[in-house]
């Protein structure tokens, strides 16, 4: 009767929200207020200056992450805002999944823009895949004798 289509409705509505669950996750990823994207000058290289904006996405283990990229010059180095939902945790060491922002300089070689993290520890790889205009990027943690990876892929939000 109702009371059936009543309960049928409500976890309908919770299955949905639990798909729509990571879009809405990015609005809890913590951001500066101040956040100020200075378009590329003429002298900054084409395939540089294409990384220039906000970039949205998620991490393969669907932790989300935001990368803004608020300037560039043309000696091949980037200011940047790093940041990131939780991390889920593996049950390895110390829990790491506290949402995070930091602003870093990333440098680009050739055509890929890098940065460190965590003292160095992790490195970060981001390259234009031209193919569909995301930004891909790789994450590894140097100090891991598995060298574990994580990859991302972020479009154009701003």
């Amino acid at each position: 009767g109702v009371m059936n289509m009543k309960i049928l409705f409500v976890s309908i509505l919770a299955f949905l929200l639990g798909f729509c669950g990571p879009v809405l996750a990015a609005e809890s990823i913590p951001l500066p207020p101040n956040i100020d994207i200075v378009k590329p000058g003429s002298d900054v290289s084409p395939e540089h200056a294409v990384f220039s904006g906000k970039w949205s996405g998620s991490w393969d283990n669907n932790c989300q992450v935001i990368i803004v990229v608020e300037s560039i010059d043309n000696l091949g180095r980037a200011r940047i805002i790093f940041a990131q939902g939780p991390w889920p945790w593996t049950g390895k060491g110390p829990s790491p999944n506290r949402p995070l922002s930091e602003r870093l300089e990333a440098r680009f070689v050739s055509n890929t823009m890098s940065f460190r993290r965590d003292a160095g520890k992790l490195l970060y790889e981001a390259y234009l895949n031209t193919a569909d205009g995301t930004l891909r990027v790789n994450r590894t943690d140097i100090q891991d004798k598995y060298n574990k990876l994580n990859a991302a892929k972020l479009t154009r939000s701003e």
